[in-house]
Formats: C-alpha cells, structure tokens, sequence
C-alpha cells in the first residue's frame, strides 16, 4: 500500500517550480500525493490529486474517483481576543510612551462616539488633514498599522498569542485546513512558515507525522523593511519556534539556511539542504554572437536590483543587450518602461512577457549572461539560492550574479560566471564589461557540464531518502 503524504503550500502548484517538483517526485517514488493548495481550475494529466474545496464545490478533488467531503467549521481561536491582564503590564511598563498616547486617544475617541465632546464636519476634516500630514498615512490606516504592530509586539511577551493572530490572519489559512481536515496522511509536508501550523495541527488531529520545507530563512525575509520587523516578524518567530522542533524532517534551500536555523532552534536533527534545482534538460553550446544578450528572468518586482541594472546599461560596451522577462505588476513594469525611455535605451533594454514555468529553461538558451543583482541588506539573502541560479546554468548561460555567499561559492566552484559587490551602475557595468566572448563561452561550457549535478535528478535523492527512512520508523 502507498504511503500517504498531504503536500501543502499556500500557492497554486502548476506554478510553483518546488512544490510542484516535490509532488512529481514523490508520486514518482510511490508515494500517494495529496496536493492541498490555491484553487487552480486547469486539470493536467498529474498523477497526483489537487484536492479542491471552492466554496461552491465543496469536496471536489482532481484525480480522484471519491470527492472528499469537507465539512467546514469555525475555529474556536478565531474568535475575538482579549489582552491578557497581565501581558498589558508588562507591555505598559515597557512601551510607557506609547500606551499614554493610546490612552489617551482611545478616551478621546469614545468621549466624542458618546457625544460628550461636540465636533463639526469641518472640524473633523481639518484634523483629519491635520493627522494625515503628521503621520503620513490616515489616521484610520496609521491606527490599524499600530493594532496590527502592538498585536506582534504582544508575541514577544506571550508566545502563544501568535497561534490566534494565525488562525484569524487570513482565511485562505482556514480554507487549506478544511480542505485537509478530512484526509488521512502519513506524512503532512509544510510548503513554507505559513502552513507550517496547519501541518501540525493536522498531524496531531489526524495522525501521521510532520515534516517542514522552509524555502526561505523565514525570520530574516523581508528584513530591510522596518514594518515587516514590528509588525509581522514577531508572529513569524514565535509561530516556527513553537512547531520547528516537532517536524520530524526540516529542509531548506540552502547550506547557509539549513545551518542557521539548526542552530537558532537547537533542531534535534540537523536541517538537510534541498537546494531549488530544476529539472535535468540537456542543453547544447551556443557560441556567442556578435551581440551578447543578457537575460534577467523571473518575478519582475522592486528589490531585484533591475533599477540599478538598467541605469547601467549606457556604460556597456555596445555590442551588449539586456532583455528582462517575467510577470510583475503593472504599475511597476510601467516604471520600468518610463525609466528604460528616459534613458534613450529603447534599442538595448527590452521586456518580455513571461513564459510557462516548465519552457523558462529551453526560452534561456536564446541568450548568454544570465543575470541576478540581489542586495546584500539580510542573512536572508546572503544565503539565497533562487531558482533562476540554477535554470540559466541548465540553459547554458554564463552568470553574472551578487557576491552573496551561496551563489558565488557555486560560482567560484564550479567556474560558471562573474559577480559584482554592490547593487549600483558602476560595478554592474564593469563586471558585465569584463566578461569578453572568450570569458562568456568557457563558463558556458563549464555550466553544462554543473548541469549535470545542479539538477533535481540529483537533488531529490537525499530528500526521498529522508521520507522513506521516516515512514520506515512508523
């Protein structure tokens, strides 16, 4: 009998490069795949079983002859909470500044609700333009961003506060739940800090184990934004320090992660590196041509360093293109267009609408630079090992990428690129201008043959080895 694993990724499969390798994967190794995702209407011949709850078709699963069938119920945590007593000392005597003005707001406010205070239209306009410019944001949304910060703060004092935040944070959350809830799995495998709590809730009410793919070094990933560190951080934290230890397998997407998070938590077993490595597709040389074309591809978004990429390109040499492909917003590739035109580089910068996730490699091989610029500001992205690394070395590309440690230990290694130390024109032209025709062609050459052990062929094999050695101990 095929052992059961629940997949479970806050995604849609048919577009998430790992997940859905996990899942061809493990089906490929025996295993009775279970994939509980985002609603995804297009039915591929998968082998596994996309399990769907949409509201209107409750307990429809693709790929499977008996519809599970889901009742959905409200969770007891998601009702409304109240601060404990004694976590609002320890928040007052520790944010005195802060709790005052709250105070003192919150008594102002329900004096003018109960109508004690007499305010005009006009007064009220005025003091809400007044607040608008003091605060930078309305009133009404600087008010939810300090509920929402003073509601992670409180995980720092009360750890399991950080389960109620969860479970009434988004309702996808509970969907993914109730599309679980009625299955029996051996194995329940968390795609990501966010569904690592339902993992091991269903573990615990359903049976089976838990195992936990981090992806990314959740506590450090959007470090350079202060928000995120006030206000979403803590929740992140307390939720992965209370479920890590239960999870019975941990991965991550590099060595630099899987290193720290063993540490940080004192895991009992240490994290096993599954690097994101594609598939294994065997792509012939192609010697560069009297234009050498540099390909960034992937989401097309800020903090990629794309800005600063473009603003380099009127310092290459002539004979040198750069072609961004990828799916973005449109009010971000918008700027792009407005940036790329101010510039005059219509003739030498170009986008390209994205293309399907399983063509990324064969559309690469068009092309002879794949380029990455990451800034350094986290351990989250010092660590980094994105897919794009990976698929321009299957496609046969020289890399020019950020010396960030993950990446240019693989770059040093195996002689595949160049990197540059900062994310600014100046160092991205010179270190695109240095890789001469000779330099590109021999680390395209050596990329093939990294190829051959970059690949998930290779990659998967500790991975499946480590889930069958779990359900072998059950």
């Amino acid at each position: 009998m095929s052992n059961r694993i629940g997949v479970i990724a806050l995604s849609r499969f048919l577009d998430d490069p790992r997940v859905r390798r996990q899942c061809d994967l493990l089906h490929s190794n025996g295993f009775k795949v279970f994939a509980i995702g985002e609603d995804d209407e297009r039915n591929h011949s998968l082998g596994w079983t996309v399990v769907r709850c949409a509201e209107s078709e409750v307990g429809a699963c693709v790929g499977s002859s008996n519809p599970v069938s889901v009742e959905v119920k409200t969770n007891p945590v998601s009702a409304e909470m109240k601060t404990n007593s004694s976590v609002r000392a320890r928040v007052k005597a520790k944010y005195p500044v802060a709790w005052s003005l709250l105070r003192t707001a919150w008594r102002s406010s329900k004096r003018v609700a109960a109508g004690v205070v007499r305010v005009t239209a006009q007064q009220k306009a005025k003091a809400n333009l007044l607040a608008t410019r003091l605060l930078g944001r309305s009133p009404a949304r600087f008010a939810q961003r300090l509920v929402i910060t003073a509601r992670a703060q409180r995980c720092k004092f009360q750890p399991s506060y950080a389960d109620q935040i969860f479970w009434s944070w988004n309702s996808k959350l509970n969907d993914l739940y109730a599309k679980a809830r009625p299955l029996k799995c051996d194995i329940w495998l968390a795609n990501d800090w966010i569904t690592l709590p339902i993992a091991a809730r269903l573990a615990a009410e359903n049976g089976g184990i838990y195992v936990y793919d981090t992806h990314e070094f959740a506590i450090q990933e959007y470090q350079e934004r202060w928000i995120w560190r006030v206000a979403q951080k803590p929740i992140v934290a307390a939720l992965e320090k209370k479920y890590i230890g239960g999870a019975k397998l941990v991965t991550a997407v590099s060595s630099g992660i899987a290193e720290r998070i063993s540490d940080i938590y004192q895991l009992p077993r240490p994290a096993l590196t599954i690097r994101n490595t594609p598939n294994y597709v065997e792509s012939s040389f192609r010697p560069t041509g009297d234009t050498v074309r540099v390909l960034y591809h992937g989401i097309v978004s800020p903090g990629r360093g794309l800005e600063a990429a473009i603003d380099s390109v009127p310092k290459w040499a002539s004979d040198r293109e750069f072609y961004i492909r990828g799916p973005g917003s449109e009010a971000y590739l918008d700027s792009l267009r407005r940036r790329i035109a101010s510039s005059g580089l219509q003739s030498r910068v170009f986008l390209l609408p994205p293309v399907p996730m399983r063509e990324l490699v064969r559309e690469a091989t068009a092309f002879d630079i794949g380029f990455f610029a990451l800034p350094g500001h986290s351990l989250h992205n010092e660590f980094a090992l994105p897919n794009k690394f990976f698929e321009y070395a299957m496609a046969g590309l020289a890399l020019c990428v950020s010396n960030l440690s993950e990446m240019a230990g693989l770059i040093s290694k195996y002689q595949i690129g160049s990197t540059f130390a900062e994310i600014s024109s100046e160092p991205i032209a010179d270190a695109i201008n240095q890789l001469t025709r000779d330099r590109i062609d021999r680390y395209k050459r050596n990329a093939l043959v990294a190829a051959r052990e970059l690949c998930w062929e290779q990659e998967s094999i500790n991975f499946v080895t480590a889930l069958n050695a779990l359900v072998a101990r059950t």
